[in-house]
């Protein structure tokens, strides 16, 4: 849900006074409420640069990431109450980064095993890319009772079984209720296997297979597990590319009945 604008049903005298051009209490607040917020997120990018430079399984020091952002620690934590707070906003921020990478890849474009291949091969390649992160990730945010990395993972499991459930309209074909209602748990799982079984790729010292070969296999591997949810309900998967079949399925829905009204 998107916030509220303010209401601009103010007297006249509070409208002047807010003005920025009038050096209005209200402009100079937004002023440094803008300006706080571009420092908490240079404070952030500094933090993601250094982490990126020191390499999984380093500790990472507040004064680390001040020296990078070019300020005094004390003014870190200006802009954060406490070392948790900061290690919180840190991961969020990866997280965010880290789903911008993966989101370009779910839509319904190619057939079903090159959506499968497109995401996994998303999520490989970003924390090849960035394996320090994903170590940082995986590390537990004190007196949190999920973590940013589980956030992210729901909200790409929703974005999947989303992308599943329009595809099936496209087929034509409808789960009952109890398919409909283990469909999101069960693309978590897979999710979730994904993400250790990279995890435990990611800790060798060198890595054995290749990133392509590794990638290959895994998204082979979710999708025998989609293939065979399918097979078992007698979905079949066609060969052509899910954004020809949508617009197949988009002409049937549009195209005019021969039936009417009897004259």
């Amino acid at each position: 849900m998107s916030p509220r604008r303010p209401s601009s049903s103010q007297p006249s005298s509070s409208r002047s006074s807010s003005n920025p051009k009038h050096g209005g209490s209200d402009g100079r607040s937004r002023r440094w409420a803008d300006h706080k917020a571009e420092r908490r997120q240079h404070i952030l990018d500094a933090a993601l640069v250094t982490l990126d430079e020191l390499g999984p399984g380093v500790e990472i020091h507040v004064q680390d990431i001040a020296d990078k952002a070019g300020m005094h620690r004390t003014v870190v934590y200006r802009h954060f109450t406490d070392r948790a707070e900061l290690d919180q906003a840190v991961q969020e921020e990866i997280c965010l980064r880290l789903a911008a990478a993966i989101e370009p890849a779910v839509r319904l474009e190619g057939t079903p095993l090159d959506i499968v291949r497109r995401i996994v091969t998303a999520y490989v390649s970003w924390t090849i890319a960035h394996p320090a992160l994903m170590d940082y990730l995986e590390r537990d945010a004190p007196g949190a009772s999920d973590t940013p990395l589980e956030r992210t993972l729901e909200d790409l499991a929703r974005s999947v079984a989303a992308l599943m459930g329009a595809f099936l309209d496209v087929l034509g074909h409808e789960l009952d209720a109890d398919d409909t209602a283990a469909l999101d748990p069960w693309i978590f799982g897979l999710i979730g296997g994904v993400r250790e079984g990279v995890r435990r790729w990611l800790q060798r010292e060198v890595l054995a297979p290749g990133a392509e070969h590794f990638t290959e296999m895994v998204s082979q591997s979710v999708w025998f597990q989609i293939r065979g949810f399918a097979d078992q309900r007698g979905i079949v998967f066609s060969s052509i590319p899910v954004e020809e079949l949508v617009a197949q399925f988009a002409a049937i829905q549009n195209a005019p009945t021969t039936d009417g009204p009897l004259a």
